[in-house]
């Protein structure tokens, strides 16, 4: 019976061990971690679509300004 208790506590250090040791993340730091990358894929789709805009606004100012002087 003793043996199998320091067998036991031997492997319960080793795992505590290994886990002390590795980079595990819990579900809460992914949740922050995916909030903050959606947030910053709001924000990049945002500038995209703003830009888009003003790239189309300048195109049909440009076909206008073309189609009236010819």
């Amino acid at each position: 019976m003793a043996l199998q208790k320091a067998q036991a506590e031997g492997v319960a250090e080793e795992r505590v061990e290994i886990v002390e040791k590795s980079d595990l993340v819990t579900k809460d730091f992914l949740r922050a971690e995916l909030a903050e990358l959606k947030g910053d894929l709001k924000t990049d789709l945002i500038k995209w679509l703003i830009s888009l805009q003003f790239a189309s606004l300048a195109l049909t100012v440009g076909l206008i300004y073309f189609l009236l002087r010819h």
